[in-house]
């Protein structure tokens, strides 16, 4: 069967209008206009949304003002999480669009209806934020649902600006540890380019990584990467969260915000660092970080492995040599080549194997302005010769 829309006598209704809509745009989520309807904790029995506008399968609902919705009691020493959603709701004839509350029963997300409404289905629910609960605090809220943009804004957020943090999503490792343990206050590196104090850091298989307080004392500990230089003017350092426990902030607690889970935030000026504040007793566990020159917050890029690498490896890299020969009474010298760094490395050497070595002494001289290691061997004579040795070369920041 045809239905006319817009021609002269075409009977036009709000289902055709949502119909169209949701043709035209084919998005569902809260609009990045007006204040985005923005969730506020006001209790922990009330969350408050700021003024905005959603739409829900081509159904638009406008907060004017705030508005606000009521979570029921949590319950000591239990966490859950609730869904505010948008409920639209129809029978055909008379149609309903309502913020509404579904409670969960633990700590997973609870299910909420999806209805198809140009097929039948009579309610369509659209997950606007998760409440999560600890015990009967409400401790976090998280927007669940996408943000729509504008065909301009589309267009320009969409142009990803350049990241100035380097290894921004962890992929690079040379260290090769799954698990960076430093209880000390003394900063280390951990996965490339990154380093962190008096923490615990996992190296998951999904390609994110948690950054555990190891404090005792109260005192905050840091998850960090330093630049080589300052970023002048605004910038924006943005970060996505799959999971937080207790207090971390983005950049500080001082000049930061409080990181959710999603994707967070917030714009600086003159930034020489990317860093998270953990206070005692708290976890982050992050999928992507982001820096980048101006004030709007462009989508991460995944960068290319190689190119990454080879910028990773201008802070710190590895080499494995294996030294064969026959011995004799003379101290041998072989020269090993690796790529450039940003200044002359400290080297530490990994013993991996030695037979008929009496002593070695590697040392990492300049020539031609590239950098290179000399290692001198003083073996037994007329034996067989075998060393292998790790080197790690490290011109990182501190």
């Amino acid at each position: 069967m045809l239905e006319n829309i817009n021609l002269n006598g075409a009977q036009v209704s709000a289902e055709l209008h949502g119909f169209m809509y949701q043709g035209v745009y084919g998005y569902s989520g809260i609009y990045n206009f007006d204040n985005n309807c923005e969730a506020v904790i006001q209790s922990n029995n009330e969350i408050q949304l700021k003024s905005g506008l959603i739409v829900n399968k081509g159904r638009f609902l406008r907060i004017k003002g705030t508005e606000s919705v009521m979570i029921q009691n949590g319950s000591s020493g239990v966490n859950r999480t609730d869904l505010i959603v948008a409920r639209f709701t129809t029978d055909g004839i008379n149609e309903n669009h309502t913020l509404e509350v579904i409670k969960g029963t633990s700590e997973s997300v609870p299910s909420y209806t999806n209805g198809d409404i140009y097929n039948g289905a009579t309610t369509c629910e659209l997950p606007l934020y998760a409440v999560h609960l600890t015990g009967t605090k409400v401790d976090t809220v998280t927007q669940v649902c996408d943000t729509v943009y504008s065909d301009y804004q589309n267009i320009t957020y969409n142009l990803s600006n350049e990241n100035q943090v380097i290894n921004g999503n962890f992929a690079i490792n040379q260290r090769g540890k799954t698990t960076y343990n430093n209880d000390t206050w003394t900063n280390a590196y951990t996965v490339d380019r990154w380093m962190s104090e008096k923490s615990k850091v996992d190296v998951n298989s999904n390609g994110t990584v948690t950054i555990t307080s190891l404090s005792t004392n109260g005192s905050s500990v840091w998850f960090k990467q330093l630049l080589e230089d300052t970023i002048e003017g605004a910038c924006t350092l943005s970060c996505e969260a799959t999971s937080v426990t207790g207090d971390v902030y983005l950049f500080s607690q001082a000049k930061g915000i409080k990181v959710k889970q999603g994707i967070n935030k917030i714009t600086l000026s003159d930034l020489k660092q990317a860093s998270f504040e953990l206070k005692q007793g708290a976890s982050i566990t992050l999928k992507w970080v982001k820096l980048e020159q101006g004030s709007i917050a462009t989508p991460f890029v995944a960068p290319n492995l190689a190119e990454e690498l080879m910028r990773c490896k201008r802070y710190f890299q590895t080499c494995i040599n294996e030294f064969n020969f026959m011995g004799s009474s003379a101290t041998f010298s072989y020269a090993t080549f690796f790529s450039e760094m940003r200044i002359k490395p400290t080297i530490k050497t990994i013993e991996n194997y030695k037979n008929n070595v009496n002593s070695y002494q590697p040392v990492v001289f300049n020539i031609f302005n590239r950098y290179y290691i000399d290692t001198s061997i003083n073996s037994v004579s007329g034996a067989f010769v075998l060393l292998k040795l790790k080197f790690e070369l490290d011109a990182e920041i501190y």
